[in-house]
């Protein structure tokens, strides 16, 4: 009897040992719905992104966006709005781990993730980001933020838009359009029709036109009969 009471007790520990793990597991992934920057888009002078060992800067220079190392393309306006509107924008939902230890399982270590840092006209750190790719679900992206040593889930994909390719950032300018009005002459309007008080001109001709010049004689009273 008394080894029985011992099985039971044993049995209630462990299931209420596991009920404590569990929630344990449940709490420490906790869901939020905070972006990852709550900064100001002005304040952003330089950004950065390394993926795979292979970087690009980006600089704003007189309120103009510009790709350093490669001048004679310009930026494409339409990638730093996605940049601005969709990656610093995106939301940090569940905490997944908060061990350094399973950085890489996430892919948020310095050799595995995408680095985005962004920095103010001084060159000092606004933030600093290190995503990975969720494997269970493409549609989402892990992220660690700073020195923090959280990795969080995001609610959307955002790390196509963070290209390390110089064509991807920037285009060739297009040449100026030509002014089809630069080489026209002026416009002669002609009108055809003629009415009755239109004067006639009469052409007399001299006999002998190897010796004289041609005489043009305009009498404005002569009219056509």
């Amino acid at each position: 009897m008394a080894n029985s009471t011992k099985l039971w007790i044993l049995a209630v520990t462990l299931i209420i040992v596991g009920v404590i793990y569990v929630q344990q597991s449940k709490t420490s992934r906790i869901a939020t719905t905070e972006g990852i920057w709550a900064g100001e888009k002005d304040d952003v002078q330089r950004v950065v992104v390394t993926r795979s060992g292979k970087s690009i800067e980006l600089v704003k220079q007189a309120g103009v966006w510009k790709i350093v190392g490669h001048d004679s393309l310009s930026t494409r306006e339409n990638r730093m709005d996605d940049l601005f509107n969709k990656v610093l924008a995106v939301k940090r939902t569940t905490i997944m781990t908060e061990k350094e230890s399973r950085w890489e399982a996430y892919s948020v270590t310095d050799s595995l993730g995408i680095l985005l840092a962004i920095q103010d006209v001084g060159g000092n750190d606004l933030a600093n980001f290190v995503f990975g790719q969720s494997r269970s679900d493409w549609s989402k992206n892990y992220v660690k933020i700073g020195t923090d040593p959280k990795v969080y889930l995001t609610d959307a994909n955002i790390t196509y838009h963070l290209n390390t390719t110089s064509d991807f950032w920037g285009e060739v300018p297009k040449p100026p359009e030509a002014d089809s009005t630069a080489s026209a002459g002026p416009v002669i309007e002609v009108d055809a029709e003629m009415d009755d008080a239109t004067p006639v001109v009469e052409i007399q001709s001299p006999a002998d036109t190897t010796t004289s010049p041609l005489k043009i004689d305009i009498d404005p009273d002569t009219t056509t009969k």
